[in-house]
């Protein structure tokens, strides 16, 4: 049996998801909208968010019962529309494990099942070799960069 488990945020996980998520070498590796110092209010808001925003497969990473970060999957639209962007993150003292590998083949699986989707994409930056690696263990190609 796995001890990595995609599982449905809920308030109570606020407290964890604030204390691992408020980490410099997370933050510049994801968006700019993930916020930097992360907040109690930051992880409250993103659980009420989460639940809110129904398109999207949005789960954390459980490695042996603990809330070890958070993966997703969104869909896109328009012409795009049968396609989906995953992203991830992990808490930093569980890197180098293959905890994300075993999240990312878990997710996908879960979006193909109940998505109508046909392709899964990730944007990476360039210096992130750990994402990188986690994609092409899980069969992903790369396509190309900016």
């Amino acid at each position: 049996m796995s001890s990595v488990k995609l599982i449905k945020l809920e308030l109570n996980h606020s407290e964890r998801l604030f204390k691992i998520a408020n980490e410099h070498d997370i933050w510049i590796n994801v968006r700019d909208a993930f916020p930097h110092p992360y907040t109690h209010e930051d992880a409250r808001f993103f659980i009420e968010h989460v639940a809110s925003k129904k398109e999207n497969i949005i789960r954390g990473i459980f490695y042996k019962g603990i809330l070890a970060g958070v993966i997703g999957v969104h869909p896109q639209t328009d012409v795009y529309a049968r396609s989906a962007e995953i992203g991830y993150w992990l808490a930093k003292d569980y890197w180098g494990k293959g905890i994300t590998t075993q999240a990312v083949s878990k997710m996908c699986k879960l979006a193909f099942e109940e998505l109508e989707i046909i392709r899964i994409y990730a944007g990476v930056f360039d210096y992130n070799l750990g994402s990188q690696k986690v994609l092409t263990n899980n069969g992903f190609k790369f396509e190309g960069c900016s």
